[in-house]
């Protein structure tokens, strides 16, 4: 084994120092009232460090100690001989076996091995054996993710963005990135409307020679993302309705005019009328259900005045 059990006096242990520091849960007012009822369970690791001791495992149980008033506490301590690589595997697998780290925890695990492994296999390998993912796509991802502003790092740590977002927005300039991140923390869409909406964002500022930023605070969209309205579905679907037709302007004229055209027409059950798809080309499809001749006759009317509508007569000159 790498340590000892001593008994520490906790002013000669530097908490500042956070060298090997991988969680990020910062609450102590549980561990705190545990540590008072029962004392501590799992003890901290300390390594000598100079005249001093620093953390390698335990931050928040020292500082839990700390707040109750502790002078002394039994630790874990490693000898100044253990080196750092030891030590963050130690560090990483004391976190990892109490509980699934969280992402950007296993980012930070990462990048604490990747700076002294090098090649990628043997980090995968050594990753794996330490519960982190092993697989080197998703190590270089992780990489990745620790080099993110603190602020998208939060918005993956509350779960508003996967990784793969985070990635995306991480590869924009920072004001669009968080702005993007923003956004979908207030209206908790899926993953794949997200997506989305950056997809169009991004397509509208390269076809306008502008900005992500400048396309975001365009003031038809301002007026959606600062609308009163509680109702977070609808406001997605008005944001995304309002980039596909700055995205798409023709084609989503098409799309109005057709609704409206399928309102008018008032098919009911038993008939749909497909348009091609984004309206490119001039083949549309008409289904007709049916079981019975008497639904069969029913059909035949409808399907006359479908014939004889001006509106679906005009469909054809675009």
């Amino acid at each position: 084994m790498h340590f000892k059990e001593k008994n520490i006096e906790l002013a000669c242990i530097d908490s500042e120092d956070k060298t090997f520091c991988i969680t990020t849960r910062t609450e102590i007012d549980p561990l705190a009232a545990s540590i008072q009822e029962i004392g501590l369970i799992t003890l901290p690791i300390l390594k000598e460090k100079g005249v001093k001791l620093i953390v390698v495992s335990g931050f928040r149980r020292i500082k839990a100690c700390k707040l109750l008033g502790l002078v002394h506490i039994k630790a874990r301590v490693l000898s100044s001989e253990v080196t750092d690589l030891t030590s963050i595997k130690i560090a990483v697998a004391e976190n990892a076996l109490q509980r699934p780290l969280d992402l950007i925890e296993q980012a930070r695990a990462v990048h604490l091995l990747g700076k002294y492994i090098e090649d990628d296999t043997a980090a995968a390998k050594i990753a794996s054996g330490l519960c982190l993912p092993g697989n080197q796509s998703i190590i270089k991802k992780l990489k990745d993710l620790y080099n993110l502003s603190s602020s998208l790092q939060e918005y993956v740590l509350n779960k508003t963005l996967s990784l793969t977002i985070a990635l995306e927005l991480g590869a924009l300039d920072n004001h669009a990135g968080v702005a993007f991140a923003d956004l979908f923390d207030e209206l908790k869409t899926s993953l794949n409307k997200q997506k989305e909406i950056i997809s169009l964002t991004k397509e509208i500022a390269l076809r306008d020679d502008s900005s992500i930023l400048e396309v975001l605070q365009e003031n038809g969209l301002n007026k959606i993302i600062n609308s009163k309205d509680p109702d977070r579905a609808k406001k997605t679907a008005e944001i995304r309705s309002y980039l596909k037709q700055r995205r798409f302007p023709v084609i989503t004229d098409y799309e109005k005019n057709f609704k409206k055209l399928i309102k008018v027409l008032r098919l009911g059950n038993g008939i749909k009328l497909v348009p091609p798809k984004n309206f490119e080309g001039k083949i549309y499809k008409l289904t007709i259900d049916f079981k019975s001749h008497a639904e069969l006759e029913k059909r035949q009317s409808i399907l006359n005045r479908i014939i004889n509508e001006k509106g679906v007569k005009s469909m054809f000159d675009h």
